[in-house]
């Protein structure tokens, strides 16, 4: 049997704290890490995949909380040089 999980939208985001970069060739970059404060109050040093299968798997990702809500919402877009994942950012206002 599985388990029934919440809603996205009613689950405790992961607030986003550092993005790391590697630079992949005279200058295109993409993104290596990212480092988050967990809903459980601990902290999580994520691998850029790792955030993508995350959010695949309907994780959220925040760049900020005031008043436990989402300034920006962390999603998956591709990146306009190469067809890697890359992260971009839209405000909960923006559905």
């Amino acid at each position: 049997m599985s388990e029934a999980r919440a809603p996205a939208d009613e689950m405790p985001p992961y607030e986003v704290v550092n993005i790391g970069y590697a630079d992949i060739s005279d200058g295109h970059e993409h993104v290596e890490f990212v480092a988050t404060k967990d809903p459980d109050g601990g902290e999580t040093r994520w691998a850029w995949l790792e955030v993508v299968g995350a959010i695949r798997a309907g994780e959220r990702f925040v760049a900020a909380s005031t008043g436990g809500k989402a300034a920006a919402i962390l999603e998956l877009s591709v990146c306009p040089v190469c067809p890697a994942a890359t992260p971009r950012y839209r405000s909960p206002a923006a559905r």
